[in-house]
C-alpha cells in the first residue's frame, strides 16, 4: 500500500516540517492496528504476557533531511506528532527508538531522550539497540 493511500484511508498519519515552504522533516504515526508488524517481533511478543497493554497509537518514524539536521527539527516534529495524537483523542502510545552507538546514518526513529522529553517511559529493550517506550497521551 502506498503511504498516500494509507493516509487517505485513515490508517496512518503524520506531521511535516516546512522551512521556507520546503518540506524538511516529518514524523509518522497512526492507530496501533495500522502497524501490526510491531506485534510480530519476537522481542515484543516476549514482553506481551508481562506488559499486557493494548496501544491506541504508534509513532514509527522521525526523519529530517540531512541538509537540515542539527537544528532541533526532529524534536519539533515529534512534539507536533504528540500534540496531534492528543487532539485525536490520545491514549496509550508506543514508540520504538533506536540508540546505535557511532551510527553513521540516522535511525529514522528518534532517540530515547527525545521521547523522554515528551513524557514517554522506556518499558524494555527490544534487542541490542531498539527500545519500547510508552506514554499515556
Amino acid at each position: 500500500m502506498r503511504h498516500k493511500d494509507a493516509v487517505e484511508q485513515g490508517l496512518t498519519s503524520g506531521v511535516i516540517c516546512y522551512l521556507n515552504e520546503i518540506p524538511v522533516g516529518w514524523c509518522q504515526f497512526g492507530p496501533a492496528f495500522s502497524f501490526e508488524h510491531n506485534n510480530r517481533s519476537r522481542a515484543y511478543q516476549a514482553l506481551a504476557p508481562e506488559l499486557a497493554v493494548i496501544p491506541d497509537w504508534r509513532i514509527t518514524c522521525v526523519f529530517v533531511d540531512k541538509d537540515y539536521r542539527g537544528l532541533g527539527l526532529s524534536r519539533k516534529v515529534l512534539a507536533e506528532a504528540v500534540a496531534a495524537i492528543k487532539r485525536l483523542g490520545g491514549g496509550m502510545t508506543e514508540a520504538f527508538p533506536m540508540e546505535v552507538p557511532e551510527a553513521k546514518r540516522p535511525q529514522y526513529t528518534g532517540s530515547v531522550a527525545m521521547y523522554e522529553a515528551e513524557g514517554f517511559l522506556c518499558v524494555a529493550p527490544l534487542g541490542k539497540n531498539s527500545f519500547l517506550m510508552r506514554a499515556k497521551l
